[in-house]
């Protein structure tokens, strides 16, 4: 088989998909954090805004939305110290990082035995199609680009390692990687399986140490994923076969999406009623003894096999029989698993390639190009989605109207920019689609206290904290709201709690520092302060309210210089320029007084 000169240059094939895959993905670096997780992962996690060790070890003994993601924490916590909360450099983070897997997908492909063309076949695929998008453009998923970045280096060491008569440095690399890959995303579990399916593809003979390999990478992985799973450990609440359903639908699901892309969205509702008369069951046990049925009759095709096994062993326990989270499927949870489909396929067109005559490979080469263009412009159509937090709602609500989550989301939104009526509507809605849906009930007392209905936002809090008593969020917002209606002692008992719920809650702890200030308790007052400005060096408002406290002390100097790193933070922060011409005033620098307070 013959192919253009460029393919024997494989330095050259691994820069142009890795340029490719940056060009592809340029629109996200211009994107919006988006209110889905951003603030759990980032904007509010006080562990991430400062980079001390004392952070980093609280990052390395604690989970964020009850998962163990410290290495991908980690990663966020450098950027932020290094540029603060500038959109732009996290999704360039997420989008090079993806073009790296992508580039080592080419790599691992011909380690593997795949030829050149075969090999960046599946790495064009599997880095350009539409269900790659989720884990790129969403800063959150962070977690998915990093923990494949390890995952894919963890998977090269191994081949090495299996192709170069097993010297141990190779083998102790695949564990350092995989065990990395373990702390970016818990989804690494896989790993050891992998390595099994691969032992089988590479016809490694069974012994003691191939089986002591995979028993010491299980003893590594376990404590790491425990965390996790403690956090997350549920009771699957469907009879037996609904559970069954279920599972075939969430195995048949990332199948379907992954050769028909035509419609995806960041929330897919649960098809009702959970029953083999419902279509979307009906089909998926079709397409599931239908597939079956493919691949026993191609068993002996061993890229096929490795292909099928790959998915199963890769997501297997995201396969979901309850509808207890969220979201029972997703695009994200396909992102690595689907590298075996793509390296399938590439084989499938190289061996095609090969049969074929000249005007048979333009015809196919023909073909290539439009399927190419065709995943760019859906990709590029699907990047949209997550533009902003207003473009992500608004798409799920128009293509899933029973999404609580969306419309909880969109309807704190909405509050945020004081459009109370749009605000009330959506989180209304919300909480008719879930009763019990604590945030949304959250949103909605912030809403009404905000418009002026203060007995209303405190039913909604009272009503939060007798569904979940330990909800810090709701203790801190009413403390605000008792802090406004004067009712100092109310506010300091809701204040404390929450920073007795979550120590890390420099907001809560700036709150109280108003209300100690307020109440003469002087050396409380400048604790908590220094405690926010602490935990949140870049929150503009800890230092401007620190500086109101010197003022009122008469220690001008010292709120001088708290105001001055307001307004570092903050240029428009207009008070407290304000603020800062009275503390000047306050040391008879007149001239500079007059000029701030202009």
């Amino acid at each position: 088989m013959r192919l253009s000169p460029a393919f024997h240059n494989h330095g050259f094939i691994i820069l142009l998909v890795f340029t490719f895959m940056v060009w592809l993905f340029a629109p996200a670096m211009n994107f919006e954090f988006v209110n889905w997780d951003d603030p759990e992962h980032l904007l509010n996690n006080p562990m991430v805004r400062t980079l001390t060790f004392k952070n980093i070890r609280a990052v390395f003994s604690s989970t964020v939305v009850g998962t163990y993601i410290p290495l991908t924490l980690l990663s966020l916590m450098i950027e932020y110290h290094l540029f603060g909360e500038q959109p732009f450099v996290f999704h360039l983070t997420n989008i090079i990082l993806h073009a790296l897997v992508t580039a080592l997908i080419f790599c691992l492909a011909r380690l593997m035995g795949a030829g050149a063309l075969a090999s960046a076949v599946a790495a064009v695929l599997f880095g350009a199609h539409p269900m790659r998008v989720e884990s790129v453009a969403w800063v959150t998923e962070r977690k998915d680009v990093l923990y494949a970045l390890f995952y894919v280096m963890a998977l090269l060491w191994y081949v090495r390692y299996t192709q170069q008569d097993g010297q141990g440095r190779h083998f102790l690399a695949t564990v350092l990687c995989g065990f990395l890959s373990l702390l970016a995303k818990p989804m690494a579990l896989s790993l050891p399986f992998v390595l099994v399916l691969y032992d089988w593809w590479a016809r490694r003979p069974l012994s003691r140490r191939l089986v002591m390999e995979k028993i010491f990478l299980l003893a590594v992985f376990f404590p790491v994923v425990w965390l996790t799973f403690r956090a997350q450990a549920r009771l699957p609440e469907p009879a037996f076969g609904e559970g069954a359903l279920l599972l075939l639908y969430t195995f048949t699901f990332y199948i379907r999406k992954f050769f028909a892309p035509f419609f995806l969205t960041p929330v897919y509702p649960v098809p009702r009623p959970v029953s083999v008369l419902t279509p979307d069951y009906a089909l998926s046990l079709v397409f599931f003894f239908s597939f079956v049925l493919i691949v026993w009759k191609n068993r002996h095709n061993r890229w096929l096999v490795f292909a099928v096994f790959f998915y199963m062993a890769s997501i297997f326990f995201l396969f979901k029989n309850d509808t207890v989270v969220k979201c029972i499927v997703t695009d994200r949870f396909m992102y690595l698993p689907s590298f075996g489909a793509c390296l399938g396929l590439g084989v499938w067109v190289e061996g095609m390639w090969g049969r074929m005559r000249r005007p048979g490979r333009r015809v196919l080469a023909a073909g290539l190009f439009l399927i190419l263009t065709l995943l760019v412009v859906k990709n590029r159509q699907q990047q949209q989605v997550w533009s902003s937090s207003l473009a992500l709602w608004d798409y799920v609500i128009r293509h899933n109207s029973g999404s609580a989550v969306a419309f909880n989301n969109r309807g704190a939104l909405y509050g945020q920019r004081g459009d109370f009526a749009r605000a009330l509507d959506d989180l209304n809605q919300a909480l008719r689609l879930r009763p019990d849906y604590r945030e949304a009930y959250n949103n909605r007392a912030i809403v009404f206290a905000r418009a002026g209905h203060t007995d209303l936002a405190l039913a909604d809090y009272g009503t939060v904290l007798r569904l979940y008593p330990e909800y810090a969020e709701t203790y801190y917002n009413r403390g605000v709201l008792f802090f406004r209606q004067r009712e100092f002692a109310r506010a300091q008992a809701d204040l404390t709690r929450a920073v007795q719920l979550n120590r890390f809650y420099d907001k809560a702890y700036n709150s109280r520092g108003m209300v100690y200030d307020v109440l003469g308790e002087d050396d409380l007052a400048l604790d908590d302060f220094n405690r926010a400005v602490q935990l949140n060096p870049r929150g503009a408002e800890a230092y401007f309210n620190r500086g109101n406290f010197f003022v009122k002390r008469s220690q001008f100097f010292c709120a001088i210089k708290d105001f001055d790193r307001a307004l570092d933070l903050d240029p428009f922060y207009s008070q407290a320029y304000w603020n800062k011409s009275v503390a000047c005033f306050g040391l008879n620098d007149y001239p500079q007084a007059l000029e701030l307070a202009r």
